[in-house]
């Protein structure tokens, strides 16, 4: 993830601690990296949301922000 410009990252966070200090959405063990992979390939929200149900909606939306701005995921 990187970007010329700084991002602040709200919804996704490195922590050593979690996957090895794999990106991940916040307070979860979802890689972001998986995030971008599955809607690279259209996966949809509603889709996301049964499997991930303890994603807020908010919570998806803002990471897939942050992915996008960062150049990790072009929608």
């Amino acid at each position: 993830m990187k970007s010329s410009k700084k991002i602040k990252f709200e919804y996704i966070e490195k922590n050593e601690a979690i996957l090895g200090g794999a990106p991940v959405i916040k307070g979860t063990r979802i890689p972001a990296e998986r995030l971008a992979y599955l809607f690279e390939q259209g996966y949809e929200e509603e889709n996301f949301k049964k499997e991930y149900p303890q994603v807020s909606l908010k919570k998806l939306r803002g990471a897939l922000k942050e992915l996008t701005l960062a150049g990790a995921l072009s929608v």
